[in-house]
Order: C-alpha cells, then structure tokens, then sequence
C-alpha cells in the first residue's frame, strides 16, 4: 500500500492495490456472497456494490455508520497468475459532507454568538457556537488519526477474498 500524500484533509486519497491467485470470476463471486450476506450482523463487515468490474466498498457494524467513512472505489481485473484489485481509498461523499456542514454551522453558530455578544449581554450562543466547533475538530482529527484501521479492513477482506484460488 502506498502512503498518502500531504493533501487537503477532505481531499485524502491513498491507491491500494491487492492481488492474489484467483479467478476473476471466482473472486467476483466471492465478493458479491461477502457484499450480500450478513446484514445485521453484530460483527464489523464489508458493504457495497460490485457492478461489472467496478467495486465499491466500506466497512460498517452494527451501529451503522462510522462518522468518518474510509470507501474503496476500484476495478476487478485479470493479471498475472490470477486476480488484482486495485484503485483508491478516500472518505465517502457523506463523509466530507457530514465534516464540513457541522463545522460550518458550528462556525455559524460562533459568529451569530458574537454579534448577540456585541448588542446585548447574552453569552450563551457563543458557548454553545464554541462546544460544536470544538466537538467537531475533536472528531475530524480523531477520523484522521484512526482512518488506518478502516483501511486495514478493507485491505484485509480484500485480501482475503482474492487470495483463495478456486
């Protein structure tokens, strides 16, 4: 796996790259029993869509989504003696969505605060404007520093998918 690039946090994006001796068929067969079964199950497990050769998927458990969603988004392909995955991991759209929107409001919230702060002497919706930002920076740089252990995995289920030959 290569490692990630100094980018823009919304922007992170990582190639991964996996192989192994299966057939392309029998690792797209494996791959849509893993995406199909176990739907509530109380163990963490991979989701997603296999369409063709284009794949994408995600870790999700039991109490659903994550905040911070790591998605592989790549194609399934022959090579070699057998099968390669390969694209990129990057946080899925709700993911950056979710980040952005509560800084934002909580931004928002800081501004509204001081602008009652400076007409009256009512306090409360800056605490509350400063709690929300905080809270979220709190959480954007726990997803960062924590985002390697989605990637593992999926990295790890992919694997072993594609690593047991029919």
């Amino acid at each position: 796996m290569a490692v990630a690039s100094p980018q823009n946090f919304l922007r992170w994006r990582q190639p991964m790259c996996v192989t192994g001796p299966a057939s392309p068929a029998a690792t797209a067969a494996r791959l849509k029993t893993l995406l199909s079964s176990g739907r509530f199950s109380v163990r963490d497990r991979l989701v997603g869509s296999l369409k063709e050769s284009r794949l994408r998927v995600w870790k999700k458990n039991l109490a659903g989504y994550a905040g911070d969603v790591v998605e592989f988004d790549g194609v399934l392909r022959a090579g070699g003696a057998g099968t390669v995955i390969e694209g990129t991991l990057r946080y899925r759209l709700h993911t950056k969505i979710q980040f952005t929107g509560l800084l934002l409001t909580g931004l928002g919230i800081v501004v509204a605060g001081l602008l009652r702060q400076l007409y009256s002497a009512d306090g409360h919706l800056l605490a509350l404007g400063a709690f929300v930002t905080v809270l979220t920076l709190i959480w954007i740089y726990a997803g960062r520093k924590t985002r390697h252990l989605q990637v593992r995995f999926i990295a790890d289920q992919l694997n072993a998918v594609i690593a047991q030959k029919a």
